[in-house]
């Protein structure tokens, strides 16, 4: 069981499977999923996201498993993405939310793409999804 600073990998993938056989989320990609799932939990609203590697779940591994689109941010954007995700992964979804929404909408926009990504990457090797 996680504590309540830990990401509940286990609870996400049972929402994800939930959302993955639901017709609304068919269309889906694993990674929106995850995001939509991310941003609930987060208590964000929720935006129709449109982002090509957002569909098709794309890492720039050069740029520190961020978002493929990374690979053209600035080292100070990247940099702040990945201390966001650090941060969420030792304290926790909301306490990493919590910074990043103070953060620029392409900085908030990023940090969820790469969480996901990582997310997804990591219920994978937990065979959980």
């Amino acid at each position: 069981m996680d504590s309540p600073h830990n990401i509940n990998y286990e609870q996400i993938a049972q929402e994800y499977k939930e959302r993955k056989s639901s017709p609304e989320f068919e269309q889906l990609s694993s990674k929106e999923i995850i995001s939509r799932i991310i941003k609930e939990k987060a208590g964000q609203p929720q935006q129709q996201l449109s982002s090509a590697a957002l569909r098709t779940g794309q890492t720039d591994k050069s740029a520190g498993n961020l978002a493929a689109y990374a690979a053209s941010a600035d080292v100070n954007s990247k940099t702040k993405v990945e201390r966001l995700i650090k941060l969420t992964l030792e304290k926790g979804l909301a306490s990493g939310v919590n910074f990043a929404q103070k953060e620029d909408p392409y900085i908030l926009d990023l940090y969820h793409d790469s969480l996901a990504d990582k997310m997804l990457e990591e219920m994978k090797s937990r065979k959980l999804i």
